[in-house]
């Protein structure tokens, strides 16, 4: 089988994965005897005293800057709703020389897991597993090193991790590949679980009830619902999407999926296993890059990368939105919306150049209590100050923790008070 590549990026750093193109072929039967993965393909690094080592810790108060504006100094330092403090950073991890950077960060408790893939031809990947019990010194527990294949997107549940790919492996009938860990006192372990799933590579990934909810495809695809209560994972349903960019559940009935190609807010019921229609959305033009949808209160939150930072219902209508000039007089043409992260009335925006946007989400309370579209409910606040030339590909807030992904350099660790 001859697979065509193309590059999945996030931009301004590169955002980036070895990803196949093209129509996404059905996986066949694996017959009597299951495949089995390259035994060569994976590193688990789970010793203490080697992964202290990639952590620099700080301990440096993070203030915001306010927007850039023409014919002014940036003005000083304001102090958020919250008090940030820069704890700690981890260096990109190198694969076989090849240094790998960030796309995907997952917080669970007091757990993050980040995916990082190379921004080129060559398939690499990595896992980072951070622990965040004694927050101000958070500790690397965990490194997976893939040698062939890109991580584009990882969740934690429970003691799991699930870890999405895509790669080449001659054992795979299609690319996309979904595995499973163990995350016990002595690190990451494989479980020794995996499928391989229709299309290229695995874009997002969820949970509900029983099921690993994970997106998969760059120009086809679809959602896989696998059963992993099975003694090997099951794919139970397979609902047919294109181009699906991100996954999140407005409610326990409904799944709503963001789409490139014919940019949408894709609905689909989830009983029923069929989709339910979807609403335009002016955004995820660029055929090679991510995007996300974070849910919170039924709300959908989007990082639409050319088309800015928006605010949804369940069903589509856009209550507000920032463009990109919204974050600078100064450099719009700088900024690009890879990712979005709430925290409170809080929202953290990984704006490629400009760094980490915070924005006060002061629509939130009316919109829970069913207001409509509010053009004054997102304000920007300003950039975060982390050091100058700090660009920003993925951020994730949670349980008081942040993780920044900075491109080649690394993340970024923060406490949130």
């Amino acid at each position: 089988m001859e697979w065509r590549r193309w590059t999945w990026l996030l931009m301004l750093p590169l955002f980036a994965g070895c990803v196949v193109n093209g129509m996404a072929p059905e996986p066949e039967e694996s017959g009597e005897s299951a495949p089995e993965l390259q035994a060569d393909r994976l590193v688990i690094i789970n010793d203490p005293a080697q992964l202290d080592t990639r952590v620099q810790y700080d301990s440096r108060p993070l203030f915001i800057r306010m927007k850039e504006t023409p014919g002014r100094e940036i003005a000083p330092p304001l102090k958020a709703g919250m008090t940030l403090t820069l704890v700690g950073e981890v260096e990109s991890p190198a694969v076989e020389g090849l240094v790998v950077q960030a796309n995907d960060i997952d917080i669970k408790g007091k757990t993050a897991v980040v995916a990082y893939n190379y921004a080129g031809e060559v398939f690499a990947g990595a896992v980072h597993v951070v622990d965040f019990t004694t927050p101000e010194r958070p500790r690397l527990v965990s490194e997976l090193l893939y040698r062939n294949a890109d991580v584009t997107a990882v969740l934690a549940h429970g003691q799991n991790v699930y870890v999405g790919l895509g790669s080449p492996d001659p054992a795979l009938q299609t690319p996309a590949l979904l595995e499973e860990f163990k995350l016990t006192g002595a690190g990451l372990q494989p479980t020794g679980r995996w499928i391989d799933l229709p299309s290229w590579v695995v874009t997002d990934l969820s949970t509900q009830g029983p099921y690993v909810v994970a997106s998969v495809g760059a120009r086809e695809g679809g959602v896989a619902f696998v059963d992993r209560t099975f003694a090997q994972f099951q794919l139970d349903a397979f609902v047919a999407e294109e181009d699906i960019r991100g996954i999140g559940f407005p409610s326990i009935t409904q799944l709503a999926a963001v789409c490139g190609t014919r940019p949408r807010m894709a609905l689909m019921h989830v009983e029923g296993r069929t989709m339910m229609g979807a609403h335009a959305v002016d955004g995820y033009n660029n055929p090679e890059a991510k995007g996300t949808i974070e849910v919170h209160n039924g709300l959908c939150f989007l990082g639409a990368g050319d088309g800015g930072f928006q605010v949804r219902r369940a069903d589509g209508e856009l209550l507000a939105a920032l463009r990109h000039e919204d974050f600078s007089d100064l450099r719009p043409d700088l900024m690009v919306t890879n990712a979005v992260s709430l925290s409170g009335n809080l929202a953290f925006v990984a704006a490629g150049a400009l760094g980490v946007q915070v924005v006060d989400v002061v629509g939130m309370r009316g919109w829970a209590l069913g207001g409509g579209h509010n053009p004054e409910g997102l304000r920007v606040l300003g950039e975060l100050e982390f050091d100058d030339g700090v660009s920003s590909n993925m951020v994730k807030s949670e349980n008081n923790v942040m993780v920044v992904a900075g491109g080649l350099g690394g993340i970024k660790l923060v406490t949130m008070d």
